[in-house]
């Protein structure tokens, strides 16, 4: 016979507090039945699964509440399959128009001005986004069939910078990928 099965004798829990077994409370101290329907000697009930959050659980909340965690489960698997919706590896900038006094002389590649600046007084830049490669290397062409002829190139970690110039200007064009986007940015300078 156990301490709790002798008359008189205190729970080895303080006080008046009260344990609940499912939705009955029940005195602290006084026997549960084990999952195997034996009487043992713990105070506390020990619950697994769902049942352990409660009755709360088994009400109308706990619906609301394992509807909700269904939900956010579904939306994220299908965010994840999807590739995250209308984000991808390709970082999306605004259009805006090139800045006041860009020299006319420089005919930009076709794509979306991301980014137009002047430079002090005098130089400008442009950045410019295109679909690719063929497009950047026709974006150089474009200078080299007009005006500009070519007076250096660098070509270092996938970066392509050229130097051209015409009889008033001096044009620095740089092909590169900016955030997953194939770019061209000029910057342009008059001579002298």
């Amino acid at each position: 016979m156990s301490h709790m099965d002798e008359p008189g004798t205190r729970s080895p829990v303080a006080g008046p507090s009260r344990q609940r077994r499912g939705d009955v409370p029940v005195a602290a101290g006084t026997p549960v039945a084990s999952p195997t329907g034996a009487a043992s000697g713990e105070s506390t009930p020990r619950r697994r699964g769902f049942a352990a959050l409660g009755a709360w659980a088994r009400g109308p909340l706990g619906w609301v509440a394992a509807g909700l965690g269904t939900t956010v489960l579904v939306v994220l698997v299908l965010v994840a399959a999807l590739g995250g919706g209308a984000r991808s590896d390709r970082e999306v900038r605004d259009a805006v128009a090139l800045a006041a006094g860009f020299p006319a002389a420089v005919t930009v590649a076709d794509g979306t001005v991301v980014e137009s600046r002047a430079l002090g007084d005098r130089a400008h830049t442009a950045t410019v986004e295109v679909a690719g490669a063929g497009d950047q290397d026709a974006a150089l062409a474009l200078l080299e069939d007009g005006a500009f002829t070519r007076t250096g190139e660098v070509e270092r970690d996938g970066v392509r910078s050229y130097s051209l110039v015409s009889a008033d200007l001096g044009v620095t064009v740089v092909l590169k990928e900016s955030g997953g986007v194939p770019v061209v940015t000029y910057t342009v300078a008059p001579r002298g």
